[in-house]
């Protein structure tokens, strides 16, 4: 990972004295020096280090598990999925975004859909990557942990 792939208010973890502290980027230069927690750093690939994304987190966040079952109540798919709905008001032309993450074979698998029949789909595994999925679509929602 480089400085160049992250944003201000991506949610990383860094190193403290006992272990590691989860925060968010306050700075990022361009240069490659970002600034989390009460320092700059700028050996961000061996210091800073990705959030992944969790069922836990998912939920924190007001996304919520979609199970689909057969009439017998057996789930269809060996999947799991999450989603959450959020409304964009831009005049007339408001959005309804629908975004379901899946976990497959152990990677997350991103669509966004809005009602004006766009959509967009990814691979991620990472918080700030939602958030960069997030802010490309305009989706102002915080993620919080």
């Amino acid at each position: 990972m480089k400085a160049t792939d992250l944003m201000v208010g991506d949610w990383m973890t860094y190193p403290v004295m006992h272990g590691r502290a989860s925060g968010q980027i306050k700075t990022a230069w361009s240069d490659g020096v970002v600034e989390i927690g009460e320092r700059c750093w700028r050996e961000v690939d061996k210091e800073i280090q990705p959030i992944p994304i969790t069922p836990e987190i998912l939920e924190h966040n007001g996304f919520e598990e979609d199970i689909r079952t057969d009439a017998w109540g057996k789930p269809l798919t060996k999947a799991r999925n999450w989603k959450l709905c959020e409304e964009l008001d831009e005049g007339d032309f408001g959005y309804v975004f629908y975004i379901s993450l899946r976990l497959y074979k152990g990677e997350w698998l991103l669509r966004i859909e809005t009602n004006h029949r766009q959509s967009f789909n990814g691979i991620i595994s990472y918080i700030h990557e939602l958030q960069h999925a997030f802010k490309l679509c305009g989706i102002t929602k915080e993620i919080v942990l």
